[in-house]
């Protein structure tokens, strides 16, 4: 899922590497994969995921997905 296909409200605090780590999350990618496909270290991308779980107030990555398809059918 593009991360076009979300609120902008969602995803305007995220930086752009957070923006491109969540969209590989939004792709089913985890936290090695991501940082394989990146050239980051797996802390790096697990900074990255923390932060936007934050940012997106939520403690997971279910959660987070969870939020996501709520307000996408709003």
């Amino acid at each position: 899922m593009p991360l076009s296909y979300l609120n902008q409200n969602q995803i305007k605090f995220l930086t752009p590497k957070e923006k491109v780590v969540l969209e590989k999350i939004l792709q089913g990618g985890t936290n090695k994969t991501i940082a394989r496909e990146l050239n980051l270290s797996p802390e790096t991308v697990k900074s990255h995921v923390k932060n936007i779980l934050h940012k997106c107030n939520v403690s997971s990555r279910v959660q987070l997905l969870s939020k996501i398809v709520q307000e996408m059918n709003q």
